[in-house]
């Protein structure tokens, strides 16, 4: 997680820095539309849309493995449920007759 903290830093700064040095105006058209703005702008809002586009396309999975996680917790919680259950059965089974005849006549 800390590379990869380090590696979006350094992305930012870089496009930063590119955005700095790069104020001339783009001509941007899209489909109808045609707007001029400075390079850096048109710059920084394609950086915060690719980013954007790739949360919004990583979130399907995070949510799927976060349901999935929470699947298997309840499942496990309900294996050693049932484990500690056997092993309480198993330890009444293996206990010797006498011990367990003396255990009903001190009651």
């Amino acid at each position: 997680m800390r590379i990869f903290l380090v590696l979006a830093l350094l992305l930012t700064v870089v496009a930063l820095i590119f955005a700095l040095q790069n104020t001339a105006t783009a001509a941007i058209t899209f489909l109808i539309w045609r707007f001029e703005s400075p390079l850096a702008l048109v710059l920084i809002v394609a950086l915060v849309t690719g980013a954007l586009v790739g949360f919004l396309a990583m979130l399907p999975g995070r949510v799927r493995g976060g349901l999935r996680a929470g699947r298997q917790a309840r499942r496990i919680a309900e294996l050693e449920k049932e484990v500690a259950d056997l092993r309480a059965r198993l330890a009444t089974a293996t206990t010797p007759p006498e011990a367990q005849d003396s255990a009903a006549e001190e009651k």
